[in-house]
């Protein structure tokens, strides 16, 4: 019997008991057009979702092309019990935060969205020591073989596993992929691993003071840099004596102590710690410590027992020698996708800082699980787009197209790009992700929101929808990338979703969902229409600086406006020999133009030559 039969079984079992509090759900869950909230018995609606699943999944037919990136804990989330505290809840009743179950609700709603691939944030095991928010960060991997056990429902009686299981197997019953993110060469600071491998860490001596990271002074600084950018890593400048001395062997016993942290005793007693990690390039990166979070020790080398650029991303030549590899933690890793695909039948894995990892450890991990499934497939978190990461193996990267969505100028390059099919590999067409600011809280707001989509769900790379996104989301899930020191003040750790308990507002009346919907039917008919497999033939057109605009295999025009203000395009500025007709999203009829195109604020269309 399968996990999903099992799941099914117990639930009907339990239809008709009376449970003993309100149980609150978003409509939507039921895949209805609404944005109420309704009392339910939780398993009717569970068993009812499971029945939904089955009937859906007769139809084989499927041209969900959409990636939805979910972070678990989060994108379920709700005020079930309306009480205002998603944590403290009653031992008897089921969990406010987000779980397998209740994602395996979800799936029709994401199935109808046009979701095909399903990607998770991780999963794995939380430490507890340092965490940051209520909840601790999901990066903060304290075991990469165990999956997090709050993502379970405790009142099911089913392991965390059979419920991920369940999860899987229902996602594959609508025909969906399951990318996994794995996080490769970070730990958590109280790692149950330390306890049993200590020589995968490194250790400092424990004093009171504050492990702080190593600082270069300017002239350093600025060797360092030249030399990585000329790809020169042949003895990279050493932080000074001061940070070098901080650090110890590897202690002979280790155990946890009574508040949970991790200690190490070295041959005469010294008592040792494990250091928290630090962004590590540029060298004089200013982002916070990563307090919950340690660098694994993938090199063994008596002079580089030290976290350092050089030791954890910018690795130094001498490391790159054989002998140098901590072979034991090296093969760790390489087993950790395979655990997965033969456990859980996972179909992809994004690897969080690929690029960061050695090449002969990354090739390794790739040829492991492509060995067990040899279409297995494999992100790397990458910002840049380069022909390196096709190389390596990968068959997408992250991309940079959540920094410049809302750049027209920027947006202006990359269709440039498309068009000299300068893309050596797919990337996510996304405006937003866990790292960013929200599409919605951009200028323009959810009319952004929707322009964008419409221009991205018409160029050749991965569409990708940040789970939120379609909600009109504007609380982002982490401040990493992109925001200024005050907006950062905005936001602690106690507000952002990544480490605290936050829901989603699966209530927001402003979403995309059925705009979604509707280009997602507009594409299909516009690709019959024009009997277009794939958009390959691209060309910018010349426009004013708020204005973009693009064909397509010369048959249809992309038009955006990224003005706060309506904006009117003279057709004979674009230089086009053929008859315009605006194409409407909703009815697919069309109406010709005569002179010019009048674009409201922060607002798309679609034309067809003919």
């Amino acid at each position: 019997m399968t996990d999903f039969n099992y799941l099914w079984n117990k639930l009907k079992n339990n239809v008709g008991k009376k449970y003993k509090y309100n149980y609150f759900i978003p409509e939507l869950w039921i895949e209805k057009d609404s944005t109420r909230k309704i009392n339910v018995d939780p398993y009717d609606f569970f068993s009812e979702r499971l029945d939904r699943i089955l009937e859906l999944s007769k139809d084989k037919s499927s041209d969900c092309d959409i990636v939805y990136n979910l972070f678990v804990r989060y994108a379920t989330s709700f005020d079930h019990l309306g009480s205002n505290d998603l944590l403290n809840v009653p031992t008897d009743s089921l969990r406010q935060t987000g779980t397998f179950l209740k994602s395996i609700t979800i799936l029709p709603y994401l199935k109808k969205l046009g979701v095909g691939t399903i990607y998770l944030l991780p999963v794995t095991s939380i430490g507890k020591y340092g965490k940051k928010g209520n909840l601790g960060s999901p990066y903060s991997i304290n075991n990469p073989y165990k999956l997090d056990e709050s993502l379970a429902e405790p009142l099911l009686e089913m392991t965390v596993e059979q419920q991920f299981k369940a999860f899987i197997e229902a996602a594959k019953l609508l025909g969906m992929k399951i990318v996994m993110e794995f996080v490769f060469r970070t730990a958590s600071i109280d790692s149950e691993l330390a306890l049993h491998h200590p020589e995968w860490f490194y250790w400092i001596y424990d004093t009171e003071e504050e492990f702080r990271p190593p600082k270069f002074d300017e002239e350093t600084l600025k060797l360092i840099k030249q030399k990585i950018e000329l790809g020169d890593f042949d003895n990279l400048p050493l932080p000074g004596s001061n940070y070098l001395n901080k650090f110890a062997k590897t202690p002979r016993r280790v155990l946890y102590a009574k508040n949970g942290k991790i200690i190490g005793y070295t041959d005469d007693e010294k008592q040792l710690t494990i250091p928290s990690a630090f962004a590590d390039w540029p060298p004089d990166d200013n982002q916070p410590l990563w307090t919950d979070v340690t660098y694994l020790k993938l090199h063994n080398h008596p002079d580089f027992n030290f976290i350092a650029y050089n030791t954890v991303r910018m690795y130094d030549r001498i490391l790159q020698q054989p002998q140098y590899e901590n072979t034991s933690l090296w093969e760790h890793i390489k087993q950790i996708v395979p655990y997965y695909i033969n456990n859980f039948g996972i179909d992809g894995a994004m690897v969080d800082m690929g690029h960061a990892m050695p090449d002969k450890l990354m090739k390794s991990i790739i040829e492991h699980a492509r060995k067990i499934k040899p279409d297995f497939i494999f992100w790397e978190e990458n910002f840049s787009v380069t022909s390196k990461s096709k190389e390596e193996g990968y068959d997408a990267a992250l991309g940079y197209v959540p920094f410049d969505s809302h750049n027209c100028l920027k947006m202006k390059e990359i269709i440039s790009k498309f068009e000299n099919k300068e893309f050596p590999i797919n990337f996510f067409l996304t405006p937003e992700n866990h790292n960013t600011k929200r599409a919605a809280s951009r200028e323009g707001s959810t009319d952004f929101s929707k322009m964008i989509w419409l221009v991205l769900s018409f160029l050749p790379s991965i569409k990708f929808i940040h789970n939120g996104f379609e909600l009109g989301e504007r609380m982002p899930v982490n401040t990493g990338l992109g925001f200024a020191e005050d907006e950062i003040k905005q936001f602690p750790t106690e507000r952002l979703p990544l480490f605290s308990a936050i829901a989603l507002d699966w209530t927001n009346s402003d979403n995309l969902i059925y705009y979604i919907q509707q280009v997602n039917l507009a594409l299909k008919y516009l690709k019959l229409h024009f009997q277009i497999t794939n958009f390959e033939n691209f060309k910018l057109l010349e426009t004013s600086e708020n204005l973009l605009a693009f064909m397509i295999e010369k048959k249809i025009l992309c038009v955006a406006n990224y003005s706060n203000e309506k904006l009117e395009l003279l057709l004979k500025e674009l230089k086009i020999d053929t008859e315009i007709y605006h194409f409407n999203i909703v009815n697919h009829t069309r109406q010709k133009v005569e002179n010019s195109i009048l674009l409201e604020a922060f607002s798309g269309s679609i034309f067809l030559l003919e």
